[in-house]
């Protein structure tokens, strides 16, 4: 999930905002930055406000998270073609949701709707600019592979008549740990299951241009545990990796301690 990359603002200021700021600020949509700044003409905190709208943000998406989660699957693997999910390319899987927050005067955020499928057309050139690298940035950050329908079909074929011959297992590598002890597990002890999703994981976050991520992250994994139906191992994972040091242990001259066999970063800029 992603912070909204424009905020609608009236043309009417506070009582308490200056004649200058009211002067300034007269368009009807400003980007996150206009928005910030026009904040510290009038004297309001800002980031109080975005850490609101944030927090309601997750905990709106966990409220439907089963569902969410459920369709995502049935997109994001071959399950449904009766084979397991590792046959293929990794499966990049999106969608952009449209949060329509009304903000009062205390910088309580409300939320007003959830649209699932957001205007993306442009009725300026503010709005041009903006959609333009939110819909780049999603496609990057979802990590599209080139896609080959042959290949993939012959991939399956193959690999449906091995498992029918019992050549290979029904199921990718398996877990080193479970809901209950990976908690406390050190990186070292992960195994390759774990380690590939920390992996897709961090590359998501190399390519993440102009969005955040606010779910999972250091300050987040945990708080926001107690909201879940049922706790969800990928999610304990990532929570585990970034409580001892998440993308830190990926820097040139880190002390954190991970398998000699998992992959090392040569390119350490966000694209």
């Amino acid at each position: 999930a992603a912070a909204a990359a424009a905020a609608a603002a009236g043309g009417k200021t506070e009582a308490s905002g200056t004649a200058a700021a009211q002067e300034d600020f007269k368009s009807s949509k400003w980007s996150l930055a206009e928005l910030r700044e026009y904040f510290g003409k009038v004297g309001r905190d800002y980031d109080l406000m975005m850490a609101r709208i944030k927090d309601l943000a997750v905990k709106t998406l966990l409220s439907v998270e089963p569902t969410v989660a459920s369709t995502w699957h049935q997109g994001a693997s071959f399950a449904s073609l009766g084979t397991a999910p590792h046959v293929g390319p990794n499966q990049g899987c999106f969608e952009i949701f449209g949060f329509d927050v009304l903000v009062d005067d205390r910088l309580q955020p409300w939320l007003l709707e959830v649209n699932t499928f957001p205007s993306l057309s442009s009725s300026s050139p503010l709005d041009k600019r903006i959609k333009t690298r939110l819909v780049a940035d999603a496609f990057t950050v979802s990590g599209l592979l080139p896609f080959d329908h042959d290949l993939v079909d012959k991939a399956l074929k193959e690999d449906q008549t091995k498992r029918l011959q019992g050549l290979l297992p029904r199921c990718g590598p398996a877990r080193s740990h479970s809901v209950q002890n990976v908690a406390s597990a050190s990186l070292s002890d992960l195994g390759q299951a774990e380690w590939q999703l920390i992996l897709d994981t961090h590359d998501e976050f190399l390519r993440r241009g102009a969005l955040e991520r606010i779910f999972p992250t250091p300050s987040t994994a945990r708080q926001y545990a107690q909201f879940f139906q049922a706790p969800r191992y990928a999610n304990l994972v990532l929570a585990r990796w970034l409580e001892c040091g998440g993308e830190a242990c990926f820097r040139e001259g880190s002390n954190i301690d991970i398998p000699p066999w998992v992959p090392r970063q040569i390119f350490y800029e966000a694209t």
